[in-house]
């Protein structure tokens, strides 16, 4: 039974998720699921891509995006609109 607080997807709560609905677990889409685990609350996706760029150059903005996208569509991230923009969250409840 939920407490009504949100309580934050963890690394295996994401990969289980990806993985149940047919998606490949690529190590691309594994870096970025790692690393929205080091963000608070809320991001922005901008926040996200300047983090993983300079983690982990190899990563193409483009390939950032599209796993963005996936992440909001599998229900592993959520938009939350605000006056300075849209930021992002991985937290539930």
């Amino acid at each position: 039974m939920s407490d009504g607080r949100a309580k934050r997807f963890s690394y295996e709560d994401m990969t289980a998720l990806l993985v149940e609905k047919g998606c490949r677990l690529t190590d691309q889409r594994n870096t970025i699921l790692k690393a929205l685990l080091s963000f608070p609350l809320t991001f922005s996706p901008m926040d996200l891509e300047r983090l993983l760029l300079t983690t982990d150059p190899s990563l193409g903005r483009a390939t950032i995006f599209r796993a963005i996208d996936l992440f909001l569509e599998m229900g592993i991230l959520e938009k939350i609109h605000r006056e300075s923009g849209m930021m992002l969250s991985c937290w539930i409840g």
